[in-house]
């Protein structure tokens, strides 16, 4: 006879990515049938790079991973253990957010704006003041 809890772990076959901006994402994903979970590993790379796991609490579904590139393509999945067997999702490829280059272009032109503004004060009170700064001449 089978035990009924000595199931193989069931993990929905597509885990979801989602929230995805610059530099994180949200990832979820269902324990299916299995009722004890004893580890949850979310594992994620840069596409060509090394795997990264991170091992969770053993009843959780959801996790943000942080730290991630800007506009980079990454790789996820979820591998959980139940009674010593393990149950591995299917990989699920995104790629990050990228930086918003129209607001760093609006940074750059109004700091310009304002260094130019103060090299024209700058020059303005050196022409006025002239004389203070003009060496001294001895007869």
């Amino acid at each position: 006879m089978k035990c009924a809890v000595c199931v193989d772990p069931e993990i929905a076959s597509a885990i979801n990515v989602t929230d995805i901006e610059q530099t994180r994402v949200r990832v979820s994903w269902s324990n299916g049938q299995t009722q004890v979970v004893s580890s949850t590993i979310v594992s994620y790379r840069a596409t060509g790079a090394a795997w990264t796991p991170v091992v969770l609490a053993s009843q959780t579904t959801t996790h943000t991973v942080s730290g991630l590139e800007p506009g980079t393509e990454y790789q996820f999945y979820v591998k959980i253990t139940s009674y010593g067997k393990n149950s591995t999702s299917n990989t699920v490829t995104i790629t990050t957010g990228k930086i918003r280059l129209a607001m760093d272009m609006k940074f750059r032109i109004h700091f310009h704006i304002h260094i130019h503004r103060f090299y024209v004060d700058i020059r303005r009170y050196i022409h006025i003041n002239r004389c203070l700064l003009s060496p001294v001449r001895m007869y």
